[in-house]
């Protein structure tokens, strides 16, 4: 790491590894057993981007059942308090509220900004034509991540999905 990032949470040895595998990398995958801490290492290196002016936007893909928690939990618990940022949740029938905030990923934003949606958003033509606005959005300083990749692996859209 070439920042001084400042950890929220205290990273484990293999967790801090991880970060440094990843390092400076255009692409990178944390392929770690479940239960390892991957989202709190993603979190991190997200962070370390951001504040080494790498990153200021990041779309991260999970399972319905799944997405949620990177809102409500994760990013909480473990982004640092250095890192000025914002979380923005794709629902696909928002209220007037979610609206508001699914819209303000169209304003400039000086810190990170967070985009959460959930893989099954891409089979609808609403999602898809999301995903391909955020996909142009992101730029050179962007990152997709995909949680629980294992349920969005095949390419095939009739073969089963294995978890």
């Amino acid at each position: 790491m070439t920042v001084n990032y400042k950890f929220k949470t205290k990273p484990y040895d293999h967790q801090r590894t991880a970060m440094d595998y990843a390092g400076n990398k255009d692409a990178y995958g944390f392929f770690m057993e479940m239960g390892t801490g991957k989202s709190k290492v993603l979190i991190d290196n997200l962070g370390t981007l951001f504040l080494e002016g790498k990153c200021n936007f990041a779309l991260i893909i999970a399972p319905k059942g799944v997405y949620r928690n990177w809102v409500a939990k994760e990013i909480p618990e473990h982004m640092s308090d250095d890192v000025p940022h914002r979380v923005i949740r794709w629902v696909s029938s928002p209220n007037k509220q979610q609206e508001k905030e699914l819209n303000s990923v169209k304003h400039a934003y000086s810190g990170l900004t967070i985009f959460v949606m959930n893989v099954e958003a891409f089979s609808t033509v609403k999602g898809q034509n999301a995903g391909m606005w955020l996909a142009k959005r992101l730029g050179k300083f962007g990152m997709i991540a995909i949680d629980e990749s294992t349920t969005i692996k095949t390419t095939r859209p009739n073969e089963p999905r294995h978890s």
